[in-house]
């Protein structure tokens, strides 16, 4: 594993830290404030029932998977449930919309899936290009920034523009 590799693994971990702590500071905020959300009695028992249904379920699955294929694979298949829940709510009888941002959201997900593996930044830009992201999507999912991701389109468009000649 490369020092960058490394550097933006610490990256995302404090960014998803960070995420957690203003989620638990609003939570204390509106508890604070008397608005705080008391689930029922009935809703914890089913709280209680998914939540071990998760652990022992999901991350069992997840173990015994892992003994006969590679992780990444199995990362890649544990990557795809938002996939199989908004599928899954679109069915009868639900038939639950999917908003715009959840749209959006599940986007971002998979165009980061599918350049997941590749080494070089210019590859995923490209990758992600052809699939209609814009600059600062790709900017998002390749950790730089709007203008680096112009400026490599830029260079990709002149490679090919040379290898057409």
């Amino acid at each position: 594993m490369s020092v960058m590799d490394n550097m933006m693994r610490q990256h995302r971990w404090a960014l998803d830290e960070r995420r957690r702590f203003l989620t638990e500071l609003e939570s204390l905020a509106l508890r604070l404030r008397g608005r705080a959300i008391a689930p029922s009695g009935r809703e914890l028992r089913a709280l209680a029932v998914v939540g071990a249904l998760l652990l022992v379920g999901g991350n069992g699955c997840v173990v015994w998977a892992e003994r006969t294929v590679t992780s990444g694979l199995t990362a890649l298949i544990v990557a795809t449930v938002p996939l199989w829940m908004a599928g899954l709510a679109a069915l009868p009888p639900a038939r639950e919309r999917l908003p715009a941002r959840g749209v959006i959201g599940l986007v971002l997900v998979f165009g980061y899936i599918a350049v997941k593996d590749l080494e070089r930044r210019e590859d995923r830009v490209r990758v992600l290009s052809r699939l209609g992201y814009g600059n600062r999507e790709i900017a998002s999912i390749c950790d730089t920034t709007p203008l680096t991701v112009a400026v490599m389109k830029s260079n990709l468009k002149k490679k090919k523009r040379k290898g057409d000649k």
